[in-house]
């Protein structure tokens, strides 16, 4: 082979290297089944597909919707739709309908993007993790409408769909994706209110414990004290509870009272970890103090005269009056002020 070949041959394997890294898997195309008002959708750009020809292959939630196919997305990559459409009238007033991202799990709305007249018929639709997040299954419902009349794509209802085949869009992650928030205003908590932290999860549970100067054998009188949002595990002993969140809310209100009065607890920095049991390791955590409650209190003038008026302006570190962190079960948060004749 002479200098010549040779260098034709390397432009000929780069070529052909650099057409294969920009080829993208699509999905199949989804088609409605009403035949007057056709409406197809594809996903682009996706990381794989699966087809299920048996009953009750791929059932989600499980023992609900049974799905004939899935198309597959790495979480946090962008879900990208072609919809195809043909109006339900040859003129539908420039708004022709929606497509909805909706939850798997509650079929809830995530998001909805305006199909207009001036589409002509198509459009491309890129949908950010940023406004899928926390969720992960995923089905698309096309509407299209007009006066008196309306028709739908529904990748969950197989009525809907030619051939009956149902779609599940999954963004899956490698592992959870765990983010946390304490919404006190300070982290700085006085004894006797309640701590409040939220989040999102990528999974449907998570487990959480709490780290800190207290006797954590006692951890359960905590965790059965503690409001949560979803449902979690009735617990009698163990270090960590799980909680069930079908809408990948974390939310907890932990009374601070609890841990000083029932559990042998402290003044200091408490951690409160989470993670999901089937990634041990993958744990996300937030820090809090709980502190001796301090009011700092000043007045506008030393000395007054009789008639005269006088400013208290005063600082604490007690949550406010009534306010969620006030636990005003053990007594209301109350500034009481003195005034002495010497």
């Amino acid at each position: 082979m002479n200098m010549k070949s040779l260098m034709v041959g390397i432009a000929a394997m780069i070529v052909l290297l650099i057409a294969m890294a920009v080829s993208a898997l699509d999905s199949e195309k989804i088609k409605s089944s009403d035949p007057n008002n056709n409406i197809t959708i594809q996903l682009l750009d996706i990381k794989e597909d699966r087809e299920y020809p048996d009953a009750n292959d791929y059932l989600y939630p499980p023992g609900a919707i049974d799905y004939d196919y899935t198309v597959e997305y790495s979480y946090g990559d962008t879900i990208k739709v072609k919809v195809d459409w043909t109006p339900v009238a040859d003129n539908c007033d420039g708004h022709c309908g929606y497509l909805y991202l909706l939850d798997a799990e509650n079929f809830d709305e995530i998001e909805r993007y305006a199909l207009h007249e001036n589409d002509a018929g198509k459009k491309t639709i890129s949908i950010s993790s940023t406004v899928y997040s926390p969720y992960t299954h995923f089905v698309i419902r096309v509407n299209l409408t007009d006066p008196g009349t309306e028709t739908d794509l529904n990748t969950s209802d197989a009525t809907t769909i030619k051939d009956y085949k149902t779609t599940l869009i999954i963004a899956e992650p490698i592992e959870p994706v765990i983010s946390l928030t304490l919404k006190n205003p300070s982290n700085l908590i006085a004894k006797g209110d309640n701590v409040k932290i939220k989040g999102t999860i990528t999974t449907t549970s998570y487990n959480w414990t709490l780290r800190g100067p207290y006797d954590i054998n006692k951890f359960n009188i905590i965790a059965r004290n503690t409001l949560v949002s979803g449902s979690a595990d009735i617990i009698s002993s163990g270090e960590s509870v799980r909680v069930y969140a079908p809408d990948h809310q974390i939310e907890l209100l932990i009374p601070s009272h609890i841990i000083l009065q029932n559990c042998s607890g402290m003044s200091g920095t408490y951690t409160l970890e989470v993670w999901n049991e089937a990634y041990p390791d993958t744990t996300a955590s937030i820090d809090f103090s709980i502190v001796e409650p301090d009011i700092e209190v000043s007045a506008d003038k030393d000395e007054i005269r009789l008639g005269e008026t006088l400013k208290v302006f005063g600082i604490t570190n007690a949550a406010e009056t009534y306010s969620e962190y006030d636990n005003t079960t053990i007594g209301q948060n109350n500034v009481t002020i003195y005034v002495y004749d010497e």
